[in-house]
């Protein structure tokens, strides 16, 4: 889950990182972090490097999925498309978030996103 994936994001991030502004502290959260607004350079690199690491996500959850995780899949991939069709900005975005972590599930059945 993401608290999950959080605690273990906290363990790796540098901490001259929020020096460097790569990284903002929340006001009145503890152990939270946000990303600054970033220029089209910095957001055009962050989608490449996202595309590389997904779609090689994408590739081993193909090959290690079952009829289950079909299953999952398709249903995330049915509320994501119906949401685009009805121009549901916030359904769109939810069932976007649940296609993505359901490759991210599929890929690696150990992971923490159990």
């Amino acid at each position: 889950n993401l608290a999950c994936i959080c605690d273990h994001i906290s363990d790796i991030i540098d901490p001259d990182q929020e020096e460097e502004g790569v990284l903002e502290p929340m006001a009145n959260a503890s152990r939270q972090v946000r990303v600054p607004v970033l220029t089209m350079a910095q957001y055009e690199a962050l989608i490449e490097a996202r595309v590389a690491v997904e779609g090689h996500a994408a590739y081993l959850a193909a090959i290690r999925i079952n009829e289950a995780g079909l299953k999952e899949f398709a249903g995330a991939n049915k509320r994501l498309l119906q949401a685009t069709q009805r121009e549901d900005h916030e359904g769109t975005m939810q069932a976007n978030q649940e296609v993505h972590f359901s490759i991210y599930r599929l890929r690696d059945r150990r992971s923490c996103c159990n």
